[in-house]
């Protein structure tokens, strides 16, 4: 419902009456009066999408948050392949020290682990995180458990001493 008021217009001269509205004759033109044209009809943009501008600021936060994540991820990568090494060290050491106590001697390799009438591990020896295998050296005095990567080289090793 829209109210209206009667004021004189004074250039058609005096005893004429012009209607004008108290309201604008749209909701548009209350909130956005740059976006009715001159007859009072809202002005519609048939354009979709985005504009260069949009799509490259999206694309430059894209690349700054990669920047910022990529580098936490790798580092996050090395320490939870590291856990993993000392984790399944640490099993292997348990299984050498359950081999030693029941035979009363150190085991020559890391197969004999995992053969014989009692395995000491049932699902067999895992290859290391680096995607080589865990290697076995016996000394006089101490046993040294490495883990290495797909080239042999040694990522990770303990010994332990007896």
């Amino acid at each position: 419902m829209s109210y209206r008021f009667l004021v004189s217009n004074l250039r058609k001269g005096p005893g004429r009456k012009q209607s004008v509205s108290v309201f604008p004759a749209h909701k548009s033109q209350l909130a956005f009066p740059s976006l009715t044209t001159h007859n009072s009809q809202p002005a519609t943009n048939n354009k979709r999408g985005f504009t260069l501008i949009e799509l490259m600021v999206v694309i430059a936060i894209i690349v700054l948050l990669a920047g910022v994540m990529i580098p936490n991820y790798i580092k996050n990568m090395e320490k939870a392949k590291l856990a993993k090494a000392k984790a399944d060290i640490e099993i292997l050491i348990k299984a050498i020290t359950l081999y030693r106590v029941d035979s009363e001697e150190f085991p020559s390799s890391l197969s004999d682990l995992t053969s014989g009438t009692h395995p000491y591990l049932a699902r067999g020896i895992p290859p290391s995180p680096w995607g080589g295998p865990y290697t076995y050296s016996l000394s006089t005095n101490s046993y040294t458990i490495e883990a290495k990567d797909s080239q042999g080289k040694v990522k990770y090793s303990e010994t332990i001493k007896f």
